[in-house]
């Protein structure tokens, strides 16, 4: 509550500052947007269990992609750089397809039915993404340790000393239904 002693003096003031001539004020630009952009998508709304998938991705700059598919589970898989492809450097402007019809391997949609996640992060510098701790490397596509909302947590934290004008992140989700 602003007390009357406080409020007198204000009033006096606005009284004052009204009656003196005002400068107009300065026109400050707004920063320059971010120019580094990431898109990601599928190309359906729902796929169902035991179909392929194949993830689409552009960028508008020359980038490291990471690609992260969480599941209706909850299970986060790292699915793109895998031990079937590791160079994950893309080229701005340029639509990827992953994977790419020279890949030797696919995405099939395993279940369980719900809402699937496929979460991009791209950077300039060829950064890790994740905490090694929290990444199993065992298998043909790493696994990430820990529940979607630490993983959320990790790559926040390991990315926030990244400047915002060398990464990017995207994410597209669709829907896993029954097999047909």
């Amino acid at each position: 509550m602003i007390s009357y002693k406080i409020l007198r003096p204000l009033v006096f003031i606005g009284l004052l500052t009204s009656c003196v001539a005002t400068t107009p004020p300065i026109n400050i630009p707004p920063p320059p947007p971010n120019d580094f952009s990431l898109s990601v998508w599928v190309d359906r709304p729902e796929y169902a269990i035991n179909e392929k998938v194949v993830v689409n991705v552009q960028t508008t700059r020359d980038c490291y992609l990471t690609l992260f598919d969480i599941t209706p589970a909850g299970t986060v898989t790292q699915i793109f750089p895998n031990r079937f492809a590791s160079d994950n450097l893309v080229q701005a402007n340029l639509t990827y397809q992953i994977p790419d019809l020279a890949d030797k391997f696919d995405f099939q949609v395993t279940g369980p039915t719900g809402t699937e996640t496929v979460h991009a992060v791209c950077t300039v510098d060829n950064v890790r993404v994740l905490p090694d701790e929290l990444v199993n490397r065992e298998g043909e596509f790493p696994r990430i340790m820990g529940s979607p909302s630490q993983f959320n947590e990790a790559v926040t934290k390991n990315l926030a000393v990244v400047s915002k004008d060398r990464k990017a992140e995207a994410s597209t989700t669709f829907q896993v239904v029954r097999s047909r």
